[in-house]
């Protein structure tokens, strides 16, 4: 399997689990758990996402944080919920501030 059929299948997992877990990809001893934030329509607008060192993430994946990181998003996807993802990028896009300043 290549590269991106790997990313695929991870994406594909991470879809019918509701949660993506990321260990050391980013960053050496430290794994992240994230929730994706949709609105109204059911596109993803944003993510909640946890950092937890990666000696405890497994813990956290059978305890509690899981659960609570699915809780608050369901109350942020009701603040967002008639935010379309090009709204979001806009948004960002003027919120950039090059380098050099």
């Amino acid at each position: 399997m290549g590269e991106f059929e790997v990313f695929v299948h991870e994406l594909e997992a991470a879809r019918n689990v509701k949660f993506a877990v990321n260990v050391e990809h980013t960053e050496e001893g430290v794994a992240a758990l994230g929730v994706a934030i949709r609105n109204g329509r059911g596109h993803a607008i944003a993510a909640l996402t946890a950092a937890v060192p990666v000696t405890r993430y497994r813990a956290h994946l059978r305890g509690q944080l899981v659960n609570q990181m699915h809780a608050t998003v369901r109350g942020i996807q009701l603040d967002v919920a008639g935010i379309e993802p090009d709204e979001v990028k806009s948004s960002a896009q003027k919120k950039l501030v090059p380098l050099d300043e």
